[in-house]
């Protein structure tokens, strides 16, 4: 195989000849003639037949079109590639400099947390509905694109999330980015179901890309090993829970007071709380005619304090009831053998 250049080089020769190739074709002023756009393979006899002969304009334009999506693509698996070069050979070398005895553990780990802040790649749970979806690797790198990615079919039975403007005009939204452009100009979800795919679909992701764009790596952890989580009960308050005071506090007032100091394994012990579901990474409770549900989302520095936090979609209302809230929140663990602390997420 050789490498063709769709537009001949010769067509290139001089700067008029090229400014004048340009404006017959309708190519853009930073059309590089030596540019992955401009270059194919091709066998060594389709090379020599077609020579310096250039397409129609109408058959240009679609090979051009074609090349240019096919550039991309190569873009990203050779961005890939590379990452993985990359820390294929730093593990090569930290291999090397512990069979020297040249790298102490502490050594070790400082190196591992610079990589892994390096690449930039946290395991999150981006979007969907709570312990359905799986948990994927998110590279900061993709920040950009992923507020560009729409919204799947499969989310949304319509197409995209209908939002309503300060003067009755109906938006729809099918990207993040979109949807943070129309809620900056005050539209907003007016039903109880565009709520809901507002929350998890669009708000969620937002709040999630922020943290990724400033997580780092943990300097220290007591959650890591042994590795707790939300089936770890006696570890997590009992002010997790939702209370009917978050709808009105004048006329509820004290409720949350009332379990300071408790964890949820003692309102279960106490026979105050039911446990739905529980896992691992998610817990579904009910307490006082209420239900609580926390899913976590991921794991990472947040804040820049040091510690790891655990991400959490916290979401409740009451059984009986219509009312649902929703939000992001981090907890923490901040020594040995403690239980979990609400802390701030960014």
């Amino acid at each position: 195989m050789e490498i063709d250049h769709v537009i001949p080089v010769d067509r290139a020769a001089t700067t008029e000849v090229w400014n004048d190739t340009c404006r017959q074709l309708g190519l853009p002023r930073d059309f590089e003639i030596d540019g992955l756009d401009n270059l194919v393979p091709a066998c060594r006899t389709c090379n020599r037949d077609k020579l310096n002969n250039t397409f129609l304009p109408g058959r240009l334009t679609i090979d051009l079109s074609a090349i240019k999506l096919r550039r991309i693509e190569v873009e990203k698996r050779f961005d890939t590639l590379s990452r993985k070069d990359h820390g294929q050979r730093a593990l090569a070398a930290m291999a090397v400099a512990i069979s020297e005895g040249t790298m102490s553990l502490t050594d070790l780990r400082a190196f591992e947390r610079s990589y892994l802040n390096d690449r930039g790649v946290f395991l999150t749970r981006l979007g969907g509905l709570f312990a359905h979806e799986s948990l994927v690797d998110v590279d900061r790198a993709d920040i950009e694109a992923l507020l560009d990615r729409p919204i799947g079919d499969d989310v949304m039975d319509l197409n995209g999330l209908t939002l309503i403007g300060p003067d009755g005009e109906e938006r729809k939204v099918t990207t993040l980015r979109a949807y943070r452009d129309a809620k900056a100009l005050g539209f907003f979800a007016a039903t109880s179901y565009t709520m809901s795919m507002q929350t998890l679909y669009f708000e969620r992701p937002l709040v999630l890309l922020s943290v990724i764009a400033a997580a780092q790596y943990p300097e220290k952890s007591h959650m890591e090993s042994p590795r707790l989580g939300m089936c770890d009960l006696a570890r997590l308050p009992a002010t997790l829970l939702f209370v009917t005071e978050e709808i009105s506090d004048s006329v509820f007032q004290g409720q949350r007071a009332a379990l300071e100091g408790k964890t949820i394994h003692d309102l279960i012990s106490n026979g105050e709380a039911t446990v739905r579901s529980v896992s691992s990474q998610h817990l579904q409770i009910e307490h006082a005619r209420n239900f609580t549900f926390l899913l976590e989302l991921m794991r990472a520095d947040t804040n820049a304090d040091g510690y790891e936090e655990l991400v959490l979609h916290r979401g409740g209302g009451p059984v009986d009831g219509t009312y649902r809230t929703a939000h992001i929140m981090a907890l923490s663990i901040r020594e040995p053998a403690g239980t979990f602390v609400e802390v701030s997420l960014l």
